[in-house]
């Protein structure tokens, strides 16, 4: 497979894995529209990753050994600061004296109410889809292979639009397939998220530490749902 230029990054980006990626940031961001149940999209995923993807994954491995020291140092000041930016600064603050201004009464986060739903009735399953499978699957489509594929470009486009296209993904059941356009303000704390993880990678060249802080997001709040 021929490889377009990587800039220094561990893992090596093709034009297949390029097209594929896109392809899949197309059908987690429009969950082909209900044509097709959200399982079988998942599970669609998770299969093509497998094949295309998994020597991505030992790419990235490799690289972490030889600099495993940076990476967890990243991963603790990536972690730290996203999560204070995200739920503090943004969530805790911003979003509640923008709250406050326009006298919304309550914005809900369909996204946020759907994975706890599912998390109570199958809590082994999803915890290891929302903690594990998720994080690995997003950090391929979003940093690896769209924003990669962007980065070549331009930068700050990559950082905007991967950022835009990760927050639209978490948002467009709720305001595009069902109307609650109340809902888009919470594009902004997934665009935080997202922006945070591609500084990561891009510091550190190789996805493991945008990996482990998603895993590390993920199950704080998968362990305050199940109250463990």
């Amino acid at each position: 497979m021929e490889s377009i230029k990587h800039i220094n990054f561990a893992e090596r980006l093709s034009k297949q894995q390029m097209i594929i990626g896109l392809f899949l940031v197309f059908t987690q961001c429009t969950k082909l529209w209900g044509l097709v149940h959200e399982t079988w999209i998942i599970i669609g995923e998770i299969i093509i990753v497998a094949i295309f993807f998994s020597r991505t994954l030992l790419e990235s491995i490799k690289s972490v050994l030889k600099k495993i020291k940076k990476t967890l140092l990243w991963t603790k000041i990536g972690f730290i600061v996203i999560f204070l930016l995200q739920n503090v600064v943004w969530d805790a603050i911003i979003k509640q004296i923008f709250i406050q201004m326009f006298m919304i009464e309550k914005i809900a986060n369909s996204n946020q109410s759907n994975l706890t739903s599912m998390l109570l009735e199958y809590p082994i399953l999803m915890s290891l889809l929302v903690v594990v499978i998720g994080p690995i699957l997003e950090e391929i489509i979003y940093r690896f292979a769209l924003f990669r594929t962007l980065y070549e470009k331009n930068h700050f486009l990559a950082y905007f639009i991967t950022a835009f296209v990760f927050g639209l993904q978490h948002i467009f059941s709720a305001t595009i397939m069902n109307g609650q356009m109340g809902e888009s303000i919470n594009i902004i704390g997934y665009m935080i998220f997202g922006f945070g993880l591609s500084f990561v990678y891009v510091k550190t060249k190789n996805l493991t530490a945008s990996i482990l802080i998603h895993i590390l997001n993920n199950l704080i709040g998968v362990a305050i749902v199940m109250n463990w």
